[in-house]
């Protein structure tokens, strides 16, 4: 082959390959550019996703159609701490990442104190530091501002009635209010021949003796009695000591019983007008004629108050002896009388319920003759101390303690823990 033919094929071969190269070249571009959102001739250029971004949670992100024409992203939110209506928003240049937005840092919550927080009628009271307390929202509740236990209420002896034993000499004061038997009496003094534990050799009667009423459970025990019971039905009580006991027969090896006595009760209060009759007794035996029983006259009467109990033999009723002496202050109770209330309860009402009105005029009543004003009403001062608060002019405390008020006085005002002296009027 001659020179130049050679040079000449050499010359269309090198063209040859360097068509193919520019050609391999350009399909190459054209895949990538497709693939990768490089084509330079799209008419319809597309954003892309953006990097992890504060405040938004893409973790449920769907993006449809990035195009800018026909952007559709769904499932953007906003992060924890982060609060609005979150969105995306097309890019204005392809290949770009979209817009976020809409959400907003969460502030943190409001924060009050316990300052002039009222603990009224919480049991607990208000902390003694209430500036320090940092409460979980505004306004700060309860639990978070009324911290303080109150001490335990403290009561003490005066006016206990011992159902075992006698009142201590000096009645003390109290754990809790109200108090205890064992805290307030003495322990009943047995006498060793006849009462409490006894020859262990002795038994109880088959049948009950007259008076009494044997339960399931009943025994000798060595304070007293339990299971037996005074024979109601037919007219017998507990005598004043309030126990039933036996007492060993040793010729019989039998107990016998004592305690229960057959006679009338004391009656009702609020049954017999013009009577106070807080001290008498319980109950008197039959065949009582015109006994003293240290009662008092609510009004006007002079006494004394005389009790009689007589057997009607009616076994399906309950005998209630009677009383005498009176007879003035049950004539005069109906023109105006004094009243003692129930707890909480004013004036206007305690008399409403008596067919009466409560006087508005001045009752007249001093701290020295607060005692008298109460004995005319029916009851007693177990003491007599200066108080406070409404219940004007004076008013029982739970312990029977009579407080004289100084504010002015209310028929409408009532005391939660005490029984208000009313006046009462037609």
């Amino acid at each position: 082959m001659s020179e130049d033919v050679t040079a000449k094929w050499s010359l269309e071969k090198k063209i040859g390959v360097g068509l193919g190269m520019v050609i391999f070249l350009i399909v190459v571009f054209l895949i990538l550019s497709y693939k990768y959102d490089w084509w330079p001739f799209d008419d319809d250029p597309s954003c892309i996703r953006p990097s992890p971004t504060i405040g938004y949670d893409l973790t449920g992100v769907t993006d449809t159609d990035l195009s800018i024409s026909n952007f559709t992203v769904a499932g953007v939110v906003c992060d924890t701490g982060y609060s609005g209506a979150a969105a995306a928003t097309a890019c204005d240049t392809a290949g770009v990442p979209y817009t976020l937005g809409g959400c907003t840092a969460t502030p943190p919550p409001v924060v009050g104190n316990c300052v002039s927080f009222d603990c009224s009628g919480q049991t607990n009271s208000l902390s003694g530091n209430p500036g320090s307390i940092r409460c979980s929202g505004d306004p700060c509740t309860a639990t978070e501002c009324c911290t303080v236990t109150p001490p335990p209420v403290v009561g003490n002896c005066v006016g206990f009635t011992c159902t075992d034993g006698t009142l201590t000499g000096t009645p003390p004061t109290c754990a809790a209010d109200p108090c205890t038997q064992l805290e307030c009496c003495d322990a009943t003094v047995t006498e060793p021949a006849t009462h409490g534990p006894v020859a262990p050799s002795c038994t109880l009667p088959a049948q009950a003796e007259t008076g009494y009423v044997y339960g399931d459970n009943k025994a000798v025990t060595g304070t007293g009695t339990t299971g037996i019971t005074c024979d109601a039905t037919n007219g017998w009580h507990s005598d004043a000591s309030g126990s039933i006991v036996a007492s060993c027969d040793t010729t019989t090896s039998l107990y016998s019983l004592s305690g229960c006595t057959r006679g009338c009760a004391k009656p009702v209060p609020g049954t017999v007008p013009g009577y106070n009759l807080t001290a008498v007794p319980a109950f008197l035996a039959y065949g009582t004629d015109s006994r003293n029983i240290s009662g008092l006259c609510s009004v006007g009467g002079t006494g004394p108050v005389l009790g009689s109990c007589v057997d009607d033999e009616d076994l399906t009723n309950i005998d209630y002896y009677t009383v005498t002496g009176c007879e003035d202050a049950v004539s005069v109770a109906n023109v105006q009388e004094w009243y003692i209330g129930v707890r909480g309860e004013n004036c206007d009402t305690a008399c409403s319920a008596q067919g009466k009105t409560c006087s508005p005029e001045d009752w007249g009543v001093t701290f020295d003759n607060l005692p008298e004003s109460v004995a005319l009403a029916g009851s007693t001062c177990e003491g007599q101390q200066n108080g406070t608060g409404s219940g004007a002019p004076g008013y029982l405390d739970r312990h029977g303690v009579c407080k004289f008020s100084t504010i002015d006085q209310d028929c409408a005002s009532s005391v939660s823990s005490g029984r208000r002296l009313c006046k009462c009027i037609e």
